[in-house]
């Protein structure tokens, strides 16, 4: 849904380089290209990607034609997770035309996380769904705060959020909203040639207003291993009760050992019996 307050969007290449600049400071800015004639300022926590696409909709762009012809980013369209770890060069480049610090746009990225290891970045990496017939997809989906998005004056995504197996919000510790309860269809970003103003507040699809669908509270047996996950990614290790501390491979190494055994090692009924037990612990005081 298209805001009001921003300018009708237009998928047509502009010169950037040309932007804010009279004839007679042409000349003088063919030594490095010129800052962009809007400056966004960053919120807290903001992703890299959710920043981008706001910029992009208060110039009137898409993403991609930003991306190409302000930051000279050629493979954006063909690989959606080119911001995770986006290169200092391109950090630097992104900041002489926008004045961001470099240091902050870093921290917009999963840089300082550890590393990808087997796809552990992807929205079915941690699911039954990696055990299927077909290979992991790498989709723009989005998982949401509703919460944090009634809150905004202006709402973005968090860089938390944008880890594939990212469950909770870590600030209100409710269950983040991945399907519109209008259409039902998976959330996720606008396609890098959209023309369409970003607003991760509404369904891509139908519009309906996520803010006004209140997610509910997250059990503690999450919020305890998704914390001890999330700690394991950030910082390189973490510390499992009763097992002790283990670095992200091996927390990951131990996932997967106990995702097999649940997806692929017992029968159906089984595997029924064990998910019907969980959840009858999960819903027991």
């Amino acid at each position: 849904m298209r805001s009001a307050s921003f300018p009708p969007p237009s998928v047509a290449v502009l010169s950037f380089d040309g932007l804010g600049l009279i004839p007679g400071q042409r000349a003088a800015a063919r030594a490095g290209p010129p800052p962009l004639p809007l400056y966004v300022e960053p919120a807290p926590e903001e992703a890299l990607i959710s920043w981008l696409l706001r910029l992009a909709a208060q110039l009137g762009v898409c993403t991609q034609g930003l991306a190409q012809h302000a930051f000279q980013i050629p493979a954006c369209a063909d690989d959606p997770h080119w911001w995770h770890r986006a290169t200092p060069a391109l950090l630097q480049q992104i900041s002489r035309r926008t004045h961001i610090r470099v240091e902050r746009l870093r921290c917009m990225t999963f840089s300082a996380w550890a590393p990808v290891i087997h796809e552990d970045e992807s929205s079915e990496r941690l699911s039954g769904l990696r055990f299927a017939d077909h290979p992991l997809r790498h989709l723009h989906l989005v998982a949401v705060c509703t919460r944090c998005l009634a809150e905004d004056l202006r709402p973005y995504l968090r860089l938390s959020w944008m880890i594939g197996w990212m469950a909770v919000c870590p600030r209100h510790q409710t269950r983040l909203l991945t399907q519109c309860p209008g259409c039902h269809r998976s959330l996720r970003l606008p396609p890098p040639a959209s023309t369409r103003a970003f607003c991760p507040s509404r369904c891509h699809r139908c519009g309906l207003a996520l803010m006004n669908f209140d997610s509910p509270q997250a059990h503690p047996w999450v919020l305890r291993l998704q914390a001890v996950l999330l700690t394991a990614k950030r910082e390189g290790l973490a510390e499992l009760e009763g097992i002790g501390r283990l670095s992200w491979p091996q927390l990951l190494a131990l996932a997967d050992i106990l995702s097999e055994l649940v997806w692929t090692a017992i029968g159906l009924r089984e595997r029924h019996c064990l998910l019907r037990r969980i959840g009858y612990q999960m819903n027991t005081p």
